[in-house]
């Protein structure tokens, strides 16, 4: 448990510095001859003549071509060091959630990354708690601009449906599933032009409905108990991210 605290606050830490850093990085970098640089976004470009700058606090620089030494833009690669060929993005990933009885799964999310850093997206995949399901859910991410390393948080609203059905000659037990909910913070560390490694710590709702039909003799049900569990794990996931 203390381990898992200290690798949270780690990774609270990551964040949050690069969220310092993420508010003094614009779109553009602008390189004057004096060897300063601006970091913002261009409004307006004149070249020969001059250049309109916003940088940070919405403040606008007008700066004459002849003081501007060089511009990196945003495109094709933004100073993250992220690379985007495509807007839509496939992590497959493998989670463990820990409880009084430790489960795993294996997911893989299709989702859509905007412009300003948030992506929305659609997974599915198999998990095993008291019984196997099949989690579909939405998922709601954004993004920090960070060098090579990028932190950011999440979000999971879905339903998991059973994929077993458990019985014997007596006894009928009907699994029904339940809504899921998660969040968390996790690291993506670019290691290719479109690819990357994800490592996530968060936190895991699943809710399990279950109906146990007891016969003590062949025929109708003598009665039937229905079974809700609501289960809360830490979760902790690693896995690829590819981008199309």
């Amino acid at each position: 448990m203390k381990r898992n605290r200290l690798l949270l606050s780690v990774i609270i830490v990551i964040f949050l510095n690069c969220s310092l850093k993420a508010q003094s990085y614009g779109e553009n970098a602008v390189f004057l001859k004096s060897g300063s640089i601006l970091y913002g976004k261009i409004l307006e470009e004149n070249p020969g003549k001059d250049l309109k700058l916003e940088i940070i606090g919405n403040n606008i620089l007008v700066l004459p071509y002849n003081d501007i030494e060089k511009i990196i833009k945003s495109e094709p690669k933004s100073l993250s060091g992220e690379y985007r060929s495509s807007p839509i993005e496939i992590s497959p990933a493998y989670s463990f959630y820990g409880g009084t009885t430790n489960s795993q799964g294996f997911t893989v999310i299709s989702s859509y990354y905007f412009p300003f850093h948030m992506s929305t997206g659609l997974g599915l995949g198999v998990e095993k708690f008291n019984y196997h399901v099949l989690p579909v859910f939405a998922e709601l991410k954004y993004s920090m601009m960070c060098s090579q390393v990028i932190p950011y948080i999440y979000g999971h609203f879905g339903y998991a449906f059973p994929l077993s059905k458990s019985s014997s000659d007596a006894n009928a037990e009907i699994n029904h599933g339940g809504i899921l909910a998660a969040g968390g913070i996790g690291i993506r560390k670019n290691f290719a032009r479109q690819n990357a490694f994800i490592f996530s710590v968060g936190y895991r709702y699943q809710k399990l409905r279950t109906n146990s039909d007891y016969n003590y003799y062949w025929g109708n049900p003598d009665y039937s108990v229905e079974k809700i569990d609501q289960l809360k794990r830490i979760s902790i996931t690693i896995g690829l991210l590819f981008n199309n």
